[in-house]
């Protein structure tokens, strides 16, 4: 009875001493090959956009300077409620931005003058406090324009005579901005002012005089006046390499 079981032990181990033999070869003729990680070299590579910091959040932002002011044109959407992209191409423009506010008839908020005449008388909101009109030069100031070629009355103010203004307001919410600044060599600059995680918010009104301050430094501007427009969802910028399309229609636009 013996026999037997040595015979079944014999060939049990020589099957395993092939097994291991095998096993062996496989790992010599195909080595394992360690999972390392697929390198894929960009097609393309994503360009730096401006942002400064200020109380916690980050902030993206989009400008053009006009350089001379005899080409801005201030086109009216009132009516006709196109989308800026449309607007931008009928009326050639390579730069564009937001202007002031509008009610809920879709009229001017505050006076508005372009080429064509007026189409809205001042208002007496303590919110839209000030005027940005163009002639040869551009201003910012409290005091309705006398004579201009284009004008519109918007706000807050942000900045008079080189400082910034303190300002108080009732229920202020986060959301994208467009300002319009003078510096004190004349230069008109428009700017929009976003949070980049999410286009359509972005400052709150009260916080928007101090990260002006910080991208002019950023910039090395010297403002002298600056101005709020409308903004939120209303508000669009579009320039020759970037742009923020409206989620609602824009009342106006500088076209430059």
């Amino acid at each position: 009875m013996k026999t037997p079981v040595k015979i079944l032990i014999g060939v049990f181990l020589c099957m395993a001493f092939m097994f291991a033999i095998r096993s062996y070869r496989n790992h010599q003729t195909s080595p394992l090959i360690p999972n390392l990680p697929i390198v894929v070299e960009p097609t393309d590579v994503e360009p730096h956009y401006p942002t400064v910091s200020f109380d916690g959040f980050s902030y993206s932002y989009i400008w053009f300077k006009v350089e001379n002011n005899s080409k801005l044109a201030l086109i009216p959407n009132f009516d006709k409620r196109m989308a800026m992209s449309e607007l931008v191409k009928q009326n050639g423009c390579s730069y564009a931005i937001n202007a002031g506010f509008y009610d809920t008839n879709y009229k001017p908020l505050g006076l508005w003058i372009n080429n064509e005449g007026l189409k809205g008388n001042v208002s007496s909101s303590t919110l839209i406090n000030g005027f940005l009109s163009i002639s040869n030069k551009a201003t910012i100031s409290v005091n309705k324009p006398s004579e201009s070629r284009l004008a519109i009355q918007t706000g807050p103010l942000l900045a008079t005579d080189k400082q910034n203004r303190r300002l108080s307001i009732t229920n202020d919410e986060r959301a994208r901005r467009s300002v319009a600044l003078v510096l004190t060599n004349g230069t008109l600059i428009f700017i929009t002012i976003y949070n980049g995680e999410s286009v359509y918010d972005g400052p709150k009104l009260t916080e928007l005089p101090s990260i002006l301050s910080l991208i002019a430094n950023q910039e090395k501007w010297n403002i002298q006046d600056a101005i709020n427009l409308d903004g939120g969802s209303a508000s669009a910028i579009v320039t020759p390499t970037r742009s923020l399309q409206e989620f609602q229609p824009v009342g106006s636009i500088f076209c430059y």
